[in-house]
């Protein structure tokens, strides 16, 4: 998979000081003018402002949701709201037909694990 080289830690301490007290936006472009499209945005839809943000800049970009099956309805109603109101290119991800129980490890294989997938062939992403 092409896409940008890795930067070095140089030019990440660079990075991080120049993006310190930096309006969201301005990082946000930063990211997508590197990255896209091999960027993905994380979403648990409380952070609808960063979609916002985004899109304004790229429509295309792929928003990821895991759904762990526990989230209440209000939340997956939030979650078509916010596809509909920006016409989402996005991506859900489940842990399957059965939620994993709410025990130690449990977000392990709910949230970590779908991380993963949502991460694979991907450079960057980000989260709110």
């Amino acid at each position: 998979m092409a896409g940008p080289a890795l930067l070095s830690v140089p030019e990440l301490d660079e990075l991080s000081r120049s993006f310190e007290g930096a309006p969201a936006s301005r990082i946000v472009r930063w990211a997508v003018e590197r990255f896209h499209p091999h960027l993905s945005l994380l979403a648990s839809m409380t952070d609808a402002v960063l979609i916002d943000l985004a899109v304004r800049l790229e429509p295309s970009i792929e928003v990821v949701f895991i759904d762990t099956g526990h989230h209440f309805p209000e939340t997956l109603e939030t979650v078509e709201v916010v596809r509909r109101r920006y016409g989402l290119n996005l991506r859900i991800l489940t842990v399957g037909p059965e939620p994993a129980p709410l025990v130690d490890g449990c977000c392990s294989a709910t949230k970590v694990a779908q991380l993963d997938r949502a991460l694979a062939g991907r450079q960057a992403w980000l989260s709110g």
